[in-house]
């Protein structure tokens, strides 16, 4: 099913599309931004709900500022001071953070209305093309993402991404997520685990130091389940930190779970990316309304954003995010969710 809408500032059409399956399970979309809008997933009752923050109606997906839901890119994250060499050449991006470069600058993949080249009930695949100079990255890129529902409940998205000149790229999606299913209520007794003994700590401006340091004994060990609100007010404006997440870990193992113990509902994540973000609202003020007026505040949802590291492209010692001619980009991304009581 899809329905057309319209933002008569910028004359942009987009669509809302819809997936389904045999379990009951419904995934929403936006071709702006090809933007995930609604997850309805059933709790321990079986009271389906949505487990992702939506905004109130469809023209306000134009006016979203907090990347709800979105892909982005080119370069999910921030890159340091808006600038990067790449094989003697100097990029200047966007400053769209202070000096800094933020998820692909003012008018990134998550404000671009995307093609829809295929529509089925369990699957959606979207195109764009970003051209040469956008936003200060080189090269025409041509990007598909395919989103896949599942019988087992997995949304599955997978990116794939070709250039014509060297470049940055790093697609992730932006989705908040809040398995209560109500935004009025906070993440902070959401239990997180993560399949990482490191991350990378950065600079008051979040900017990484550089350094890859181990999260024992520190408020960022998440490889025992724990709560996100038990340690949260050591930290000036909550979780927004990428993690390094363990080499050589078992493709059919999470690297990434996520658990609401009120309602049952559990998130599984796989990545074949080397870190996450884990991001949990700091940033939202109550500008952003949900369909059913709630105002999105601190904590309403934590973002879970596999990704190349922050900055890669000025770190040597990072997974560089780099995409050149002849290679083809592909990272695959799945979250799993099911219910225990």
């Amino acid at each position: 099913m899809k329905t057309t809408i319209l933002e008569d500032s910028v004359h942009q059409l987009a669509s809302l599309y819809h997936m389904s399956n045999n379990n009951g399970m419904t995934v929403s979309m936006t071709s702006l931004g090809a933007t995930v809008t609604s997850v309805m997933v059933p709790d321990k009752s079986g009271q389906f709900s949505n487990v992702v923050l939506e905004l109130k109606d469809q023209q306000a997906y134009f006016r979203n500022t907090a990347f709800f839901g979105a892909t982005i890119g080119r370069y999910a994250n921030r890159i340091a001071h808006a600038t990067t060499t790449i094989d003697g050449t100097k990029l200047i991006f966007t400053k769209n953070e202070g000096d800094h470069h933020l998820h692909g600058g003012q008018r990134g993949l998550h404000k671009v209305v995307w093609n829809i080249v295929h529509e089925s009930s369990d699957c959606l695949i979207f195109t764009c093309t970003s051209h040469d100079g956008d936003e200060g990255y080189p090269g025409n890129l041509f990007v598909r993402a395919v989103f896949k529902l599942t019988a087992d409940n997995e949304l599955v998205i997978a990116y794939h991404g070709t250039t014509d000149k060297t470049t940055p790229l790093n697609l992730t999606n932006h989705s908040y997520f809040n398995l209560s299913g109500d935004p009025s209520k906070s993440i902070l007794n959401h239990n997180l685990y993560l399949a990482a003994d490191s991350y990378t700590p950065v600079h008051n401006d979040l900017i990484p130091t550089g350094e890859i340091i181990p999260v024992a004994n520190t408020v960022f060990d998440f490889t025992t389940a724990r709560s996100l609100g038990s340690r949260i007010d050591a930290l000036v404006g909550g979780y927004d930190h990428n993690y390094v997440l363990l080499q050589n870990r078992p493709a059919s193992t999470p690297i990434a779970v996520l658990h609401d113990p009120e309602s049952g509902r559990f998130l599984e994540v796989y990545t074949s990316k080397p870190g996450i973000q884990v991001y949990t609202g700091g940033n939202l003020d109550g500008s952003h309304i949900s369909p059913c007026g709630t105002p999105l505040m601190p904590y309403s949802g934590v973002c879970l954003e596999t990704q190349y590291f922050p900055n890669a492209p000025n770190v040597t010692d990072f997974p560089d995010g780099i995409l050149r001619p002849g290679q083809t980009y592909y990272h695959s991304t799945t979250y799993r969710f099911s219910v225990r009581s």
